[in-house]
C-alpha cells in the first residue's frame, strides 16, 4: 500500500488532537470506466468518514449505496493508497486534526440507482451527478476541470497523485494475499500481549526471498486496516544477515 504523507508544519503524532478518518472508491467496470461524482464544479469518488464503531469495508458499502446507490455488499477489501494529512489549527485554531484518506479499488458492472442514493444538502446544493469515464481520460478531463474551474479545495490535485499511484501499483501475488489473511487470522486469535512472528527476511541490503517480504508487508496492511495494534519488538538488524520480525499484539 502506498502512501501519501502531507505535514506542512512538521506536526507530530502527539501534537495532533483529533483524527478523522475516511474511504474513497475507484469504482470501475469491465470497460474500464470510472465512476465518479460531480458536484460544485469537482470531481470526487463515492467515499465519505467512518462513523464511530464501523469497519472500513462498511463504511464503503454505506458511502457507495448513498452516493451511487449501487448494493456492494462487500465482506472484505483492500487499500492500495492512503494519504495522511497533517493540518495545525484546523478546524479552529487550538485544535491540530490528522486525516487518514484510504483509497480502493473496487470491480463492478452494476448500475447506478438514483433511487437508493441518500444525498447531502451540500451535494444538492452542488447538483450532484454521477459521470462515467474512461479510465485513460481521467487525469485529463481532472486537468481540463481544473483549468475551467480551478482547484479551491485542493481535490483535483490530491486525485492526480492518487492515479498515479493507481497506475503504477505492484499487483500482489493471489497466493500472497490469502496467505497473509490466514496469518492475520492467527493474530486476532492470539491473547493480548502475546509475541508472534510473522517471518524472517533479509534486511534491505540483500534481500533472499522477496516472496517473504511481500508477504510480511501484506501482514501488516491487514493489521493496519483492521485496526489491529501490533508493535515491533526487534530494532535493526545485522547487515546482510537474516531478520526474525518478532511483534506484540497490543489488545
Amino acid at each position: 500500500m502506498k502512501t501519501i504523507i502531507r505535514n506542512d508544519y512538521n506536526l507530530k503524532e502527539e501534537d495532533m488532537t483529533e483524527v478523522v478518518k475516511r474511504v474513497k472508491v475507484f469504482l470501475i467496470n469491465n470497460k474500464n470506466e470510472i465512476l465518479l461524482g460531480y458536484s460544485h464544479n469537482e470531481y470526487q469518488c463515492p467515499g465519505g468518514h467512518v462513523e464511530e464503531g464501523e469497519t472500513y469495508v462498511e463504511t464503503i458499502n454505506r458511502e457507495v449505496r448513498e452516493e451511487t446507490g449501487i448494493e456492494l455488499n462487500l465482506k472484505d477489501a483492500e487499500p492500495f493508497a492512503c494519504t495522511y494529512g497533517y493540518y495545525k489549527d484546523w478546524p479552529e485554531k487550538g485544535k491540530n486534526r490528522k486525516i487518514e484518506i484510504y483509497y480502493y479499488e473496487i470491480k463492478t458492472d452494476e448500475k447506478p440507482n438514483l433511487e437508493n442514493t441518500e444525498y447531502t444538502g451540500s451535494e444538492l446544493e452542488g447538483n450532484f451527478e454521477l459521470r462515467y469515464i474512461p479510465l485513460d481520460d481521467v487525469e485529463n478531463e481532472f486537468i481540463r476541470n481544473t483549468e475551467t474551474y480551478g482547484d479551491k479545495h485542493g481535490i483535483a490535485k490530491e486525485m492526480l497523485k492518487i492515479f498515479e499511484v493507481y497506475k503504477n501499483m505492484p499487483k500482489v501475488d493471489v497466493k500472497i494475499k490469502n496467505a497473509a489473511k490466514e496469518i492475520f487470522k492467527e493474530i486476532v486469535a492470539l491473547p493480548k500481549d502475546s509475541i508472534f512472528v510473522i517471518g524472517s527476511f533479509f534486511t534491505p541490503y540483500g534481500f533472499s526471498k522477496m516472496e517473504n517480504f511481500d508477504l510480511f508487508s501484506e501482514v501488516i496492511m491487514q493489521c493496519k486496516i483492521n485496526n489491529v495494534e501490533i508493535e515491533n519488538t526487534q530494532k535493526g538488524a545485522r547487515i546482510g544477515m537474516p531478520w526474525v520480525v518478532k511483534y506484540r499484539k497490543r489488545w
